[in-house]
């Protein structure tokens, strides 16, 4: 598609090239009138002024053979990141403004998208639980990684079944080990849940991640609570590596920073009594 079409085709007349962009992905069987993309378009909405960009690929992602979108997104990436180099080329946008945030399969079209824009490297994209199936041998030019943009911060919440178990990101939080998450008795509530703790980190800063080389060893109390990190829309861009977290099993998620070991125990018994 030619940079002489984008603008009959998406209507650009709001767009405001001094603020920010915040471009989100939904994922397959999806939509961008879905919870993934409308609480985290609302929340923004609701607290700062933005450009929001919502991409509905649901032609392709209604395929109910995963394997077809999957294959497909790339083609997609390239159409959006030609969007993103006309606004920077015509409306004089700053690349390093754009932030893209994609659930599931959308976290690796967002990261072609990001890879393939000509103008420079684009600020930042969040994988939330970024899809596993079809892309767990892939390597890092086939999926999301940590080149794609200036900064690339992962939650993962799945791992292992619908998301992605290794680091891919310059920082990758696990809430909760990143596997089966508090409230959830699927793995595909699980994978939803990223999302949902995403839209929430928009309303509140209170999502304290910490250090540690694993879940167990974070469980054990091996971590240096100086070296908290937010997790969410607050992520610090200097943040790399892994962290981890504690978080309700019903909103609000957040449970703000952790005070001591005894106190983890605690709130851990808490959780596995359903308070």
């Amino acid at each position: 598609m030619s940079n002489n079409n984008l603008q009959n085709d998406i209507d650009l007349g709001n767009f405001n090239p001094q603020l920010q962009t915040k471009l989100l992905v939904h994922g397959w069987r999806s939509n961008e009138e879905s919870d993934t993309v409308q609480n985290i378009k609302n929340n923004y909405l609701s607290k700062r002024n933005l450009n929001i960009v919502t991409v509905d690929y649901r032609d392709i992602a209604a395929n109910n053979f995963y394997f077809t979108p999957a294959f497909q997104i790339r083609e997609v990436g390239k159409y959006i990141a030609e969007l993103i180099d006309y606004l920077v080329i015509a409306k004089n946008a700053s690349i390093a403004d754009f932030h893209l945030i994609g659930h599931s399969l959308g976290s690796h079209l967002a990261g072609y998208a990001a890879s393939f824009t000509t103008t420079g490297k684009v600020g930042r994209v969040t994988g939330l639980d970024p899809a596993i199936l079809g892309f767990e041998w892939s390597g890092p030019e086939s999926r999301l990684d940590h080149t794609d943009a200036a900064f690339v911060d992962v939650i993962h919440t799945a791992a292992g079944s619908c998301g992605f178990r290794d680091p891919i990101g310059h920082v990758d939080f696990y809430p909760n080990g990143g596997i089966l998450q508090p409230g959830c008795g699927s793995n595909t509530c699980s994978h939803g849940r990223a999302h949902h703790l995403f839209a929430e980190s928009i309303l509140t800063p209170l999502f304290y991640s910490y250090p540690s080389s694993t879940w167990a060893t974070f469980v054990q109390g091996e971590y240096n609570r100086s070296e908290m990190v937010r997790m969410g829309d607050a992520a610090s861009p200097d943040a790399r590596g892994l962290f981890f977290l504690q978080t309700n099993p019903r909103s609000p998620y957040a449970m703000g920073p952790l005070f001591g070991t005894f106190g983890f125990f605690w709130d851990t018994l808490n959780l596995l009594n359903g308070k």
